[in-house]
């Protein structure tokens, strides 16, 4: 009888939970809950670049409908009616509602004014899971640039749930809070292939969590990549719907697009669909550079409470060693390099010595990031040595508190992108205008503030020159590609006891040559090399480097001189010798750069060539500066005066 009992009442329970979704379902078009803008928030609608509007996520399993990556209506009604018409007992796992608890939680506050009897569902799967992520707050983080990765190369953004104090202590562990990550899931290593799949979409994105403590070890540790933290004003209920929502994003895929849809851009549209008041992504520009997220961000009025800066493991080493002497930092070097504890640290008292283990230690952290989380690896096991000394001393280590370094700032940094108006005059060619446009992102001369001290990051950086009369072919009215500059990096990080870096640079790009065999001619170019950089001063602050550089171009026209007419083309032309650099920031608005490359040229008719070029920029604020630039090459000599402006 119990279990006819238990029948007939599923029976019923099922009858009337149907009903209650078919007045659901039309009351939801009543109230037009499809145009719903958080309900397209939930299902991640927006309208394509074709026009189209549609779901930005990709996989078919984020859809009840089979229309429901292009149809709101159809998913919404068909999310209800899963809702309501699912047999009450199902199995957990195939419960839509378990699936889609961010669905479900929109619709009941929309609709349960009217409808009375909604079945809720048990979900202890989803429920554990959210036990064990969901907080009091969200923070988005920025990963600090990494020039040895082309994926971070414009530094990353993820979500940080801050989880509640602990009720033992009262103290807050954010190493156990969670991250949520957006981020590609790339199938290839080869270099060409990983930036042709980025750009055009070829790799599946997917959402993921884990403990915040894997992503400092990755990025703080591993990499070396300092993280701002910065706390946003949603309440408790919205960071419990945006874990919600996070569930039921977590087993779809997005395609992932390097320049528009990426992890900053994502990013937002979770924030988005947690609450009705963040409106972000509407305000960002067509493509999506992490900086610009986190600019835009912060410029939201309320949306950012506070700001937190978690410094990288080298930034706490070089904290570190300010306590020492120029001897006591001498031991510290000879301690890693020789991986043995000399009689030199036996030699110091107590609290000397605590200072120069201490430093050893975030040496070898800083050093040997990846290998010494090896058990058996010989770095692991000096690091246990070392710590084992450090244990024989009972004084406990100084907390180090780094505050947050204001030039490294991203929120207060430039825009991305860069326009440029200005006048050339060649002493070959004439005067002429200048017109520049650079998509992204920071070159050395640039305002210094909110981006790397010592590297060049720039992606699209397009000139263009206007002569009125150009000397050397007579043409009036003449507008010519200068350059286009596809991509270039360049590291010009110090080479010092604690960071033996090598600096370097790559550059792919058109350039428009000027040389004896082809002077005015476009050229496809390839160039980069190494070498070492030096800290000459402090007060100004001057880096020296110097090194070998090489290129290649390949060009298929002649120039207008009398020996380039002559010259067979198509042609590929070689070129190495050595190059220097000296770049000095006299204050946070005003920087010069002096540059010199001499190099021997195969396969052209005079195979000597010189570039030496000094560059000074004043930059009042973060908007605007102004450019003047002076290049003595072998074949052609100009100054340039140029108007920058930053948005």
């Amino acid at each position: 009888m119990r279990i006819l009992f238990i029948l007939l009442s599923l029976v019923y329970l099922n009858f009337a939970w149907a009903a209650e979704g078919s007045e659901a379902v039309q009351l939801s078009r009543t109230r037009k809950l499809s145009q719903d803008s958080q309900w397209l928030r939930i299902i991640h609608f927006k309208t394509t670049m074709f026009g189209k509007f549609e779901s930005q996520i990709d996989s078919a399993n984020f859809f009840i409908s089979p229309e429901g990556k292009t149809n709101s209506q159809a998913e919404l009604e068909a999310t209800l009616l899963s809702f309501f018409e699912q047999p009450a007992s199902i199995a957990e796992q195939d419960s839509v509602q378990c699936r889609f608890p961010a669905r479900y939680l929109f619709l009941k506050k929309q609709l349960g004014d009217q409808i009375k009897n909604w079945p809720d569902r048990p979900c202890p799967k989803f429920q554990k899971w959210f036990e064990a992520l969901h907080g009091n707050s969200v923070s988005m983080v920025f990963s600090s640039y990494f020039l040895n990765n082309p994926a971070s190369t414009f530094g990353h953004t993820f979500l940080r749930i801050n989880k509640a104090p602990s009720s033992r202590d009262g103290q807050r562990y954010e190493l156990l809070d969670y991250g949520v990550n957006f981020a590609a899931n790339a199938t290839t290593s080869n270099p060409l292939l990983y930036t042709i799949n980025g750009l055009f979409g070829g790799f599946p994105g997917t959402f993921t969590t884990v403990p915040y403590y894997y992503k400092v070890r990755e990025y703080n540790n591993s990499e070396s990549r300092d993280l701002w933290e910065y706390e946003l004003s949603l309440d408790p209920a919205e960071v419990d719907f945006l874990v919600a929502h996070i569930w039921e994003v977590g087993p779809a895929y997005a395609d992932y697009w390097y320049l528009t849809e990426n992890c900053s851009y994502f990013i937002f549209t979770l924030l988005e669909a947690a609450s009705p008041n963040v409106d972000l992504t509407s305000k960002l520009k067509k493509f999506v550079i992490p900086t610009d997220t986190v600019q835009l961000a912060w410029q939201q009025p309320g949306l950012i409470r506070s700001v937190h800066f978690r410094p990288s493991v080298r930034a706490e080493l070089y904290h570190r060693l300010l306590a020492l002497n120029e001897d006591e930092k001498n031991i510290v070097a000879q301690t890693i390099e020789t991986q043995a504890i000399g009689p030199e640290i036996k030699s110091l008292n107590e609290h000397r010595r605590l200072l120069v283990l201490d430093a050893a230690i975030d040496n070898m952290d800083y050093q040997y990031a990846v290998s010494i989380q090896i058990q058996k690896s010989p770095e692991a096991q000096f690091k246990a040595q070392l710590l084992a000394a450090r244990s024989e001393i009972s004084e406990i280590s100084e907390r180090l508190s780094i505050e947050a370094p204001a030039y490294d700032a991203p929120h207060l940094g430039h825009g991305s992108r860069r326009v440029g108006v200005g006048f050339l005059d060649s002493r070959q060619q004439g005067s002429a205008g200048l017109f520049s446009y650079k998509f992204a992102l920071h070159d050395l001369l640039d305002p210094v503030i909110g981006y790397p001290e010592y590297a060049q990051i720039s992606f699209f950086d397009l000139k263009f020159s206007y002569f009125d009369k150009n000397r050397v072919t007579g043409n009036r009215n003449q507008l010519e590609l200068e350059n286009l500059m596809l991509f270039e990096v360049i590291s010009l990080s110090p080479y010092t006891q604690f960071s033996k870096s090598i600096s370097w640079r790559l550059h792919v790009g058109v350039e428009r040559m000027l040389n004896e065999d082809c002077f005015g001619c476009h050229a496809g170019q390839l160039s980069g090399g190494a070498g070492y950089t030096l800290r000459l001063s402090e007060s100004p602050l001057v880096v020296g480097y110097l090194g070998l550089k090489a290129g290649l171009y390949f060009t298929t026209h002649g120039g207008e001189t009398p020996a380039a007419s002559t010259s067979s083309f198509p042609r590929l032309l070689a070129g190495a010798g050595p190059n220097l650099t000296l770049r000095a920031r006299w204050n946070e608005r005003w920087i010069s750069l002096l540059e010199g490359w001499v190099r021997k040229d195969q396969n052209v008719t005079y195979s000597e060539y010189k570039e030496i070029s000094l560059s000074t920029q004043w930059s009042p604020d973060k908007t605007w500066g102004l450019k003047v630039t002076g290049v003595d090459r072998w074949f052609e000599k100009s100054g340039s005066l140029e108007y920058l402006y930053y948005y």
